[in-house]
């Protein structure tokens, strides 16, 4: 499985600007509030967690990994004092496998396909010891 470990060194230390990508990211995701989870899909009209990234990404050229443990690895890892509205938020469970994702809007909360009764919804970062924040667009 992935583990919640950064291998790609040291987050930056500068101020962290939202970069456009992440904007458009976060208004296409945001769309697809109310729609249906479907294990496996990818869009438009039903996704999965992972799913939703790939296609909110791919909206604007951006190709992500299908997974949510595939994303993980290619994510930056960062702090989340350094998260931005559209960077990732990963679940992992005690041993740090990657089961969920979703994209960040705020402290304690994000965008996501949650599953088949809440759909893709706005969802509370319910743990935060069991969350980690990923980045494709900066340190």
């Amino acid at each position: 499985g992935c583990r919640a470990k950064d291998t790609r060194g040291s987050a930056g230390t500068g101020a962290v600007t939202v970069p456009t990508l992440n904007t458009e990211v976060v208004t296409e995701a945001k769309k697809h509030i109310g729609q249906a989870y479907v294990w496996g899909a990818t869009g438009p009209k039903t996704f999965d967690c992972s799913g939703l990234v790939m296609y909110s990404y791919g909206r604007f050229a951006y190709v992500t990994p299908r997974v949510s443990e595939a994303q993980a690895k290619a994510a930056r890892l960062i702090p989340a004092s350094r998260a931005v509205a559209g960077d990732l938020v990963f679940y992992h469970d005690s041993v740090g496998d990657v089961y969920h994702v979703g994209i960040y809007l705020s402290p304690g909360k994000s965008v996501a396909a949650i599953d088949e009764s809440e759909g893709v919804n706005y969802q509370t970062i319910w743990d935060p010891s069991s969350v980690t924040y990923g980045s494709f667009t900066h340190t």
